[in-house]
């Protein structure tokens, strides 16, 4: 069973501008090593506040996670990820938080079933992979099982990750909770 990652659908609050990038080609999407150095820290623009701070999983195009969110992960054993030092700043005097990690996660996984999903084709790629706006998504289990964390090679903005992923999380609750909207993805 997999599961789509994204922040809290129910979030009152959220990261609003993300840090410019170096570089023409530097993207936390294309599931590659980051190669350019990057500002250190990575400075995130939110709306969060003293009475109202950050969980452990924001952002859309740059995840942003707590140290505790990539120790837990670490500890179970998923490790295809770069973090790289980030800061949040909010709204008021003294919102600002450390402790947290842009993340880069390594690897793009072409698991989609294209022919049970319904999508539109965004754009075509040479290597036959088309670039794909999902209405109902359908994953692949036999492409996907060897994976627990990946982005979606036909949709890079799709981040999925596995039952023990979830698992895990469940089991270790969080102060506060974790800040995730775990979404259950049909598997064929």
């Amino acid at each position: 069973m997999f599961f789509r990652l994204e922040p809290d659908i129910y979030a009152t609050a959220g990261l609003r501008e993300d840090p410019p990038l170096p570089g023409f080609g530097t993207t936390f999407l294309g599931g590659a090593r980051i190669t350019e150095p990057l500002p250190r820290p990575l400075v995130f623009e939110s709306n969060f506040t003293q009475t109202n701070p950050p969980k452990a999983f924001l952002g859309a195009s740059i995840p942003v996670w707590s140290a505790d969110l990539v120790e837990l992960l670490r500890r179970i054993g998923v490790d295809n990820f770069e973090c790289f030092e980030a800061t949040i700043q909010g709204k008021g005097a003294g919102a600002q938080w450390r402790g947290y990690f842009a993340i880069n996660v390594l690897g793009l996984v072409a698991a989609a079933d294209m022919s049970k999903s319904k999508y539109t084709e965004i754009m075509s790629s040479p290597g036959g992979t088309p670039f794909a706006g999902f209405t109902e998504l359908v994953v692949d289990g036999k492409k996907a099982r060897p994976f627990d964390l990946f982005r979606l090679a036909e949709n890079m903005g799709t981040l999925l990750a596995s039952e023990r992923v979830i698992d895990a999380l469940q089991d270790n609750p969080r102060k506060g909770g974790w800040g995730i909207s775990a979404i259950e993805v049909e598997e064929s």
